[in-house]
């Protein structure tokens, strides 16, 4: 019984860490495209800040 509730734990934190490691990815894709924008552009990336 302890074996199967150590899988299901298991199992439950591999996919809350795929998750947590797309929406840092997808932060860090945004925060890039941002600072380069600015760079080129001189202005920012619509919806992504202030």
């Amino acid at each position: 019984m302890l074996a199967r509730l150590n899988r299901l734990l298991d199992g439950i934190a591999r996919i809350t860490s795929w998750v947590a490691l797309s929406f840092l990815a997808f932060m860090m894709v945004a925060i890039t495209l941002d600072v380069v924008a600015r760079a080129l552009f001189g202005r920012a990336v619509r919806g992504f800040s202030k």
